[in-house]
Parts: structure tokens; sequence; C-alpha cells
């Protein structure tokens, strides 16, 4: 990796002079592209892409130094890869200094991201683009692409160097500090192994974590030989089976397989510190449970810096199919040639080879069963985590679909109840996308599958004969969000959605586990109510009428705990005019930025009725100094049209429109809403400023005002724009008093 240097100005010699900024990202981990220095304070930056691979450009992590105490400089960043980011929602980069140890997100007011209309690029087509947001078009031949630009403004407090990340940095070093000093404790139920070298020669550990660690360990030991088929290959000891006889339970978790995705690592790190530790629910769980944990799957790409890829440029998540072939198993059409060039291709994936071994041989062992499988990941456009769930083989089994529902039902119990913000049940959902059919959760899902059928045969009775009535492995991938947006009540802080959130997710997938397994009595309703159902769903027969009214797919997950209000668009920091604005925030005269972007924020937007309440700590700019509401200066901004004032609000509402505008008012209702006929909308008598709850929402949004006469007007023909503005400016003269009959 290359040190990116400034130039020294003309005229000057030897060491730049102080202030003129210095980038580098040669460390593990870092990464950056090109630096420019458009003018004084202002640089632009671009992303190095992943590896052989030039389609992702997303992750940034580099160091600055050589910058004065107190100066404020401008930072760009010009070419993304994705359109959709959560910094359109509150999300900023991270920064620390060399005196700290400590990351903080930059303040979202002095972050800002927008489309650069002046720098079009190439994008490919349509066929070639993953859905959910996660690859965005570029680098194509078809088309073109509107690069995204994300603006900092940051003031330096100090002279020493600074680092600036996209999210929380967990590099290969660090995990490896953390295996060694796991391993240094000595824990009897705990045993690291190493599954493979990569590529470019890196561990590629796995830790095994029960008390029947010697003889997980011996299992695991022969697995990462990768060679031979299940029956050849020597099982597990009988001590490894439960008192009662049937097969121990197997939880396997993978890591990492996307280098960028670095929340997961803090929330796998979590989990581990749990199951290791010495609570009376951590020692049942391992008297219970055997976890196999792949903390790193992609150690290479964590090394370089890559966001999505290897070493080799390739998406590990989409190649678990082609690195599921053992050792002497005939590959290709045919052909000897073939054969050959199909074994060369699967050695480039050798962790994910290995780790697919690992997972067969407890599918296929007689004293472990492989019951949960996770791939933990992290989403850069959801504002919440949530989990991909794989459908169950046989759609009328009842006891199935509850049973893989239960997990993510728990996991959102015990998130809320730990305080974890940020998970939510509703955003879980079913997914059996054909595009992600080489993803480790499907491939995985459908070994263990195939594994159950030769194990029991292919009809369910088979299994109802035998005593061990196992079914194949649920297979999840948790998706956690980079950036949990906070509510309006839960107000932002630099510590929002960091590495203490996302290790208390971890905590609660634990606790879910516990209640699952049923190692603790329920103490909460909503859990005891969980069990129970998938209890009933156990005496369910198939083909009758009850199963077949029994809920399924994606409606299973409802709505959870925890509800998350949108702020609307109004409280995006999406920017049209980023550029000016970044520049303005720049050369602000304030001494404070905050105090200058507060008291832009007070102007009343012009979608927005002055009646509507001001963000909190923000100032009413809809009333004079005595405090007073002005009627005048409220019927001057008014709308010119009814239409344009609704289009503001009720898109961001998931459960009906606003009840002050979007409303259907009943027939023969006076337009105007004055005199004996006035409208009366169907949610009941509303002013303009309320909004009806919902169950997705804490907070009332505000609305736009009712239509005034010159949006009634705006409709008709005949009326021009210089009648429309007579007619607004014109006196509002009072109603005539009626004449008495």
């Amino acid at each position: 990796r290359e040190r990116v240097t400034m130039a020294p100005v003309a005229g000057n010699s030897g060491a730049p002079p102080l202030g003129e900024l210095q980038f580098s990202a040669d460390f593990e981990g870092g990464n950056l592209g090109d630096v420019r220095r458009v003018a004084d304070n202002e640089y632009e930056l671009t992303v190095r892409h992943d590896t052989n691979n030039p389609r992702h450009r997303l992750w940034f992590y580099f160091k600055v130094t050589n910058a004065r105490a107190g100066q404020r400089v401008l930072i760009h960043m010009v070419n993304f890869s994705k359109t959709k980011s959560l910094y359109r929602d509150g999300m900023s980069p991270l920064v620390r200094s060399s005196s700290s140890t400590t990351w903080e997100r930059i303040h979202p007011k002095s972050v800002f991201y927008y489309k650069q209309k002046d720098r079009p690029t190439k994008k490919r087509d349509d066929a070639a683009v993953e859905d959910d947001g996660r690859d965005s078009p570029e680098d194509g031949e078809a088309g073109k692409k509107t690069p995204c630009v994300l603006s900092i403004v940051y003031t330096f407090e100090s002279k020493e160097a600074h680092w600036f990340a996209y999210s929380y940095p967990f590099g290969y070093t660090m995990q490896q500090h953390l295996l060694d000093a796991l391993e240094r404790r000595r824990l009897p139920y705990v045993k690291r192994e190493l599954l493979c070298r990569t590529l470019q020669n890196r561990r590629c550990d796995v830790l095994t974590i029960g008390d029947d660690v010697s003889d997980a360990a011996a299992a695991a030991a022969d697995a990462t030989k990768s060679g031979g088929d299940a029956a050849e290959r020597p099982k597990p000891p009988a001590a490894s089976v439960t008192r009662d006889g049937r097969r121990r339970s197997v939880v396997m978790i993978t890591c990492r397989v996307h280098p960028g995705e670095t929340p997961c690592s803090h929330t796998l790190r979590g989990f581990i510190d749990f199951v290791t530790g010495d609570s009376p629910a951590a020692v049942k769980l391992r008297e219970r449970v055997t976890f196999v944990v792949v903390p790193m799957l992609n150690p290479d790409g964590c090394a370089l810096g890559n966001y999505r890829t290897d070493s080799m440029g390739v998406d590990l998540n989409r190649a678990w199919r082609n690195a599921d072939v053992r050792k002497g198993e005939w590959v290709g059409t045919g052909t000897f040639a073939e054969h050959k060039a199909a074994e060369k291709k699967i050695e480039q994936y050798p962790t994910l080879r290995h780790a697919m071994a690992l997972a067969r041989k407890y599918a296929n062992s007689d004293t472990h069963a492989l019951e949960f499988y996770i791939d933990i990941h992290a989403h850069s456009t959801s504002k919440s985590s949530f989990f991909f769930v794989n459908n169950p083989h046989d759609e009328d089994d009842v006891e199935r679909w509850e049973r893989i529902a239960a997990l993510p039902k728990l996991m959102d119990h015990n998130c809320a109840a730990l305080e974890a913000p940020g998970f939510s049940l509703s955003a879980c959902r079913f997914c059996s996308n054909p595009d992600k059919a080489g993803a480790g959760r499907r491939a995985i899902g459908d070994m263990s599958r195939a594994a159950h059928i030769k194990r029991h045969g292919a009809k369910d009775d088979a299994a109802d004969a035998d005593e061990d009535k196992s079914s194949p492995a649920m297979c999840y991938t948790l998706e956690m969000s980079f950036y949990n947006a906070p509510s309006r009540s839960r107000q932002w802080s630099t510590s929002t959605s960091n590495e203490e959130s996302y290790e208390r997710h971890g905590v609660g997938l634990a606790h879910a586990f516990v209640d699952y397994y049923r190692l603790r009595p329920p103490t909460e309703q909503r859990v005891e109510g969980i069990l129970r159902r998938v209890d009933a769903s156990a005496k369910v027969s198939r083909g009758s009428d009850q199963a077949a009214a029994w809920t399924k797919g994606d409606l299973m997950f409802g709505f959870g705990t925890q509800i998350f209000a949108d702020g609307g668009g109004a409280h995006k920091p999406w920017h049209k005019n980023g550029a000016k604005e970044a520049r303005a925030a720049l050369n602000a005269r304030e001494p404070s930025f905050l105090r200058w972007i507060a008291q832009r924020a007070a102007m009343t937007p012009k979608n927005v009725a002055s009646s509507s309440p001001s963000p909190p700590g923000l100032p009413n700019a809809s009333k004079t100094q005595g405090g007073a509401k002005s009627p005048s200066k409220t019927a001057e901004k008014a709308p010119s049209s009814g239409k344009k004032a609704t289009s503001s609000v009720g898109k961001h509402r998931r459960n009906g429109s606003p009840a002050g505008t979007g409303a259907k008012k009943e027939k023969g209702s006076s337009p105007s809403g004055n005199g004996p006929g006035k409208g009366i909308d169907k949610g009941g008598d509303k002013t303009p400023g309320e909004v009806c709850p919902t169950a997705f929402e804490f907070v009332a949004i505000p609305t736009a005002p009712a239509p005034t006469r010159d949006a009634n007007l705006a409709g008709k023909r005949g009326v021009g724009r210089a009648k429309l503005r007579a007619r607004r400016n014109a006196p509002i003269s009072s109603p005539p008093t009626p004449t008495p009959t």
C-alpha cells in the first residue's frame, strides 16, 4: 500500500508548511485513493476500490497529519459506489485523535451527502445489480449514473494526528489479539483451533465453546482435513450425547465474510463474552449447546481494507456453492480438463471450503445435531437490524414455521430488555431470492436438508419412527445496521450506534438461545407466549383446516417490541445543494458552527405550516418576540397549492395518510371550511397540526396546513398568476353579518 501525500506548494522545499494536510492509509485496514487540494482548507478525496474489483467503493479509513490547532477544513469524498446510504438518515463518519482510543461520530450537522451532478459515471445494466441497495450500478457500458458525494466540515482541536473511518474499525490484528487473550485464560470449555490458512497465509480460526469441548475439538480438527466422505471419517465419541440420549445441539456462527461490515465483529464479540462468562445462564447454555464460531471468514479482505471482496476480488458470500466440493468428488460435465479446472477454482476459497466441511461434519454426526446456522453481516442502508430467514422446505409443516420464527421474536424481546435499540422484528423476512443462492445461509441450509434426508429418508414418517426427531438446520443471516437513526425522544450523541450498542445485540442473541432452549423459566409474558405457540403448533396436523389457516411467511413477524419513528424528509440531511451548503459552513463567520446551523434550521420550511411545532431545542420561527403567533405572517406563508402542501408529508407514514390533510371530506362540505356546512374528517375533528397516532410512531409529525383560498383557485381555469398574487396580497375582510329573517 502506498502513502498518499500532498505535493508541496510551489516555492517551498522540504517539509510542507503547517496547515497543509497530509493524508495516508498505509496501515492495516486503511483505504484511500487519490487526494487533490481544491482550495485553501478544502480537499477532494477518492475511495480506492476493492482489490481486483472496481465495482465496490464504500469503505474508507485514513490518517490526517500536519494540521493546525483550530483549523477548519472541508473534505469531499467524491466517488462512492452506492446511491443509497445511511448518511441520508443522520449517519456520520467516525474520527479519533492519537491521544484518544475512543472513536466518536462527527456531528451530522457537519456532514453533507448529495449528488454531484457535474460528474456522471458509467453504470452497469440492471441485471447485474444486487437487491436491497447493497451494490449500486457503476463502471459498465449502459447509461450514466450520478455519483454521490460526502462532504465533511471538521475542526482540528490539536496538531496531533487524526483518523477518519466509515464505521468503527475492527481489523485482523485486533481479532487475533482478542483470540490470544481468550486462549491465555485456559478455559476448560473453550478450544481455539486453526481452521485453515488463507491465500495470503493468514490464520482463519475456529472457536468451539461447550462442556464437550474435547469431543468437539476432535471433530473440528478432523473436519479441517476437508477430505473423504462423512461416513468414512471418524465420528465423535458417544460421550457427546446428552443425558436424555438425544444428539447434542450445535449452533454454528460465522462472521466477516464481507470485510467492510465491521459492526458484525463487535456484535460477535459481545456474544462470545457472554457465552464464555460465569453467569448462571451462560453455564446452563454451555451444558446444553455447543457453539462453533468462525470469527473472520475473510482475513485477507479485512487486512487489505476492502469492503466486500477478498484478495482475488471475489464476493465470498456468493461463492459458497462453488466451494462445496469434497476431495475426490468429480466436478464438471464429464471431461477430465473441466474437472481439473473446477478443482483449481475450488482452491480459491479455502475458508469457505473448510467452513462448509465443518458444518457437514456436525450435520452428519451421530452425536451432534446442527440446529442453527447464523451468518452475521452489516447492512449499509437499513436503519434497523433484522434477520434474513430460510423458508422451510415443507410449506405445510406449521411447527417448522413457528420454530424458525421463534428466534427472531426472542431476539427482539431480549434486545429491548437489554436496552439495545436498533433491532426490528417487523423488518425480518423470509428470503428465497435466487440471486442469493450462493450465500452461506442458503448453501448450508440445502446441505443440512440433504443430510437430514440421507439420515431419515424423504418422508416425515421415517423421522417420526426414529427416537431422534431432529430436523434440518435453521439458517439465518443477521443484518446489523451500520447506524440506527435515533428517534426524537432519543437525542443524537457522539456515541450513537457505537461498539457497546453492537455488543449488546450479541448479548441479546445469546439470551434468545437461553429462552429458546428453556434454560430458565419465562419471566415475561411475551416469552411464555412465544414458547407456548411453538408447543401448540406441534399438535397441528398437516393438511388440516387449522394448518391451512395458520399464519405463515413474513406476517409471522408482525410488530416487534421496538417501534421506530421516521423523522420525515425535513429531518434527513439530504441536501440538494450540498456543495454550496458545505462551503457556507466552512466560511461561516460565527465562532460556533452549531449555532449557525441552528439559526438556519429555525427558518420555517416553505411547505410546512408556521403553526407546526419546531424541532426540540430550536426556537419557533412562527412566533413573535413576545411569544404570540402572528396570524398575518401565517397567512402570508401559506402555500399556493393544496397539492404541493401535502407533498412533503405523509410519504414517510406507513399506516395511512395524515389526518389533517390527506383524509377525504364528506359530500356537501364547504371547500373554504367556513359556515355550517364545513368539512368533517373521517378521523374526527382535527386541527391542521395534529396527526392520528399509528402503530409505527411515538410522536406526532407536523402536517401541512389546510388549503387556503389561493390553493382552491389554483386549479381553476382562467385564473392567472397575477390574479392569484392580487388575491393573496388583498386584505382579508371579515364576513358580513347575516341579516335576520
